[in-house]
């Protein structure tokens, strides 16, 4: 299977640079999206605290504020901001290598 990969990969190593530019895309937007949904859970929760008739003590999660929204795959946590790290990091090495390949077969 590794083998199909790496034929794919080094036979057109102009793939392996858009596989890392769609992850850099994917890796800022996600965290994009969790900062924005950091900035709503604490708005609301400091407007939770605020009202004298509020039982809530915790700050709500972003299923809680938009009960229709899919809001999953927003990193909320720090296991989520270092997975959406991790893919940032994995498209920028990939990105990187394929532009090298690219240099040394000659593309």
């Amino acid at each position: 299977m590794f083998e199909k990969i790496f034929d794919i990969f080094l036979g057109q190593p102009r793939r392996m640079t858009n596989l890392g530019e769609v992850m850099i895309n994917l890796g800022y937007w996600l965290g994009v999206a969790g900062l924005i949904g950091a900035v709503a859970t604490k708005a609301v929760g400091v407007v939770h605290s605020l009202t004298p008739q509020s039982s809530v003590t915790s700050a709500p999660t972003l299923a809680e504020i938009y009960p229709a929204l899919p809001t999953g795959w927003v990193p909320e946590s720090i296991a989520g901001l270092l997975i959406t790290l991790t893919i940032f990091m994995l498209g920028i090495w990939l990105k990187r290598t394929g532009r090298q390949i690219e240099r040394l077969v000659g593309y």
